[in-house]
């Protein structure tokens, strides 16, 4: 079978991240290269998009580098497929910041009560369902997250959240000149729609980045919790196939 992104190994995928980020960087780099030397406003718009596309697939690769079963998500290949629209990956993203900020810190607080039962009296009832390996606890934690996730969303990506629910198809109408009730040209872009969409990536860039050196800096002692937490129940893993096919 050939090796494709979808089956590499998790040693691979700790090596391959990081040239995906530099792959990501790049047209970073060209986008403001060509809206600043060249004022080819539309072009560097479409490379904007391509770097947060380029760092959500790294984001899936690090996340499995690190332990985590992101890639066995039904419709994850999605992701890594050049042809084929990804405006959802700010809903894969979404799941992934809840993942790592929330489950994070969620799976520190039970590893506490595990091991300081003094402190049991001081557990919610979620708490209390995983700590008593009750198979509903982890269900109910994720059904509390999806009862939230259009504030979270608002919270996490602002007045920006619409905009990637057209980011595919502004990046090809920044690249081809095309005809649809009228004409679409790369050149019909002008400053101050770069400058919105720059905001934009950048967000989106500042995030993804600063979830990847967090996961990076916690000790491998929580780390290895952590992942473990997640993998045990496939709800969490269902919710992100939920999440990556629908519009929250």
């Amino acid at each position: 079978m050939s090796k494709k992104f979808n089956n590499i190994s998790q040693l691979d995928c700790q090596n391959i991240y990081k040239i995906i980020i530099e792959n990501s960087d790049r047209h970073y780099k060209i986008a403001n290269e060509l809206a600043i030397n060249e004022d080819y406003y539309g072009i560097g718009i479409s490379h904007l998009i391509l770097s947060a596309e380029e760092l959500a697939k790294a984001l899936i690769i690090f996340l499995d580098g690190e332990g985590l079963h992101v890639r066995k998500v039904a419709g994850i290949n999605k992701f890594f497929h050049n042809h084929e629209p990804r405006h959802h990956f700010s809903n894969l993203f979404v799941i992934m910041h809840f993942m790592l900020k929330h489950l994070m810190s969620f799976a520190k607080r039970i590893n506490n009560l595990i091991h300081n039962p003094d402190l049991h009296n001081t557990a919610t009832s979620i708490e209390k369902a995983i700590i008593n390996q009750n198979e509903d606890g982890l269900d109910k934690l994720v059904e509390e997250f999806i009862n939230t996730k259009l504030k979270y969303k608002a919270e996490l990506l602002g007045v920006y959240s619409d905009f990637w629910n057209i980011a595919d198809r502004t990046k090809q109408r920044g690249f081809y000149v095309d005809y649809v009730d009228g004409l679409y040209s790369p050149s019909s872009f002008s400053k101050s729609d770069y400058d919105f969409v720059k905001e934009v990536v950048n967000s989106f860039r500042r995030e993804c980045k600063k979830l990847i050196n967090k996961v990076k800096n916690i000790t491998e002692t929580d780390k290895k919790q952590i992942i473990k937490f997640v993998n045990k129940d496939k709800s969490i893993y269902d919710t992100i196939e939920l999440m990556i096919n629908v519009k929250l």
